[in-house]
């Protein structure tokens, strides 16, 4: 089974230095498709941020032999220390990449728990750059809307995939210049990333059927790291900034 890192913050202030340790816990559940091996950093969030800034660095690398130690290279932050973080180590396209994946199932359901009637009259995808992703969103939401607009820099290539799909399904999609998305009743935004519902409901994360031990870690972060797992079938609610919708309450 694989094994992920968890790098977190320790829960209460210390102040004495003999106690100030980095903490290793193992976290199984049944219920994960992996397995967690965490470590406390001997600060708490006080403490830590008051730590220059090579300070913070050189922390955060003996965090990460000792969990190369234990043969774990797939190392997460807590929500708590990811501001602390370069971008390299926190693996920003992948946790894209789930979330968007996640999209198509997140509109037919907020839909149905809303009483948004499908097809809507517009979905639009925004995305700047031309990807799979955008493929992906055609053929998994092209019923669900009377017209679909695509935003991108890359007008060429968007017209390319465009015309495919079109030869493919006899559907039409029109291809605009972003980053006008418009009014449309759908906002697909592969850049931000979120899907805008209406005019007020905006979906930005989701919580899954996983077990963090009480680490306060993102989910999506998780998945990330996780390898052959469809995380779309373990979906419990999806977030509207701090709002929670639940799935199982209909």
């Amino acid at each position: 089974m694989q094994r992920i890192g968890i790098v977190d913050l320790r829960q209460k202030k210390c102040r004495m230095r003999i106690f100030r340790r980095y903490q290793k816990e193992m976290v199984n559940a049944p219920q994960n498709p992996f397995e967690i091996v965490a470590i406390r950093l001997p600060y708490d969030k006080t403490q830590f941020d008051r730590l220059k800034q090579k300070k913070k660095q050189k922390v955060f690398e003996k965090a990460k032999k000792k969990l190369a130690a234990e043969e774990i290279y797939e190392i997460i932050f807590s929500k708590g220390l990811k501001e602390h973080c370069d971008e390299k180590s926190l693996n920003l396209a992948r946790r894209k990449q789930i979330f968007l994946n996640m999209v198509p199932g997140c509109i037919k359901w907020i839909s149905r728990k809303y009483g948004i009637k499908l097809p809507v009259d517009e979905i639009c995808i925004k995305n700047t750059q031309m990807d799979r992703i955008n493929g992906y969103f055609l053929n998994e939401i092209c019923y669900d809307a009377v017209k679909i607009r695509l935003c991108t820099e890359d007008i060429e290539n968007a017209k390319d995939v465009c015309e495919r799909f079109y030869d493919e399904t006899g559907l039409f999609v029109k291809v605009a210049k972003s980053p006008e998305p418009g009014d449309a009743d759908i906002l697909i935004d592969a850049d931000g990333p979120f899907v805008k519902i209406g005019t007020d409901l905006m979906i930005d994360g989701v919580e899954l059927d996983i077990s963090l031990g009480g680490y306060d870690v993102d989910c999506l972060d998780i998945a990330a790291c996780v390898k052959n797992v469809d995380f779309r079938k373990r979906i419990l609610s999806y977030f509207s900034g701090k709002k929670k919708l639940t799935l199982n309450q209909g």
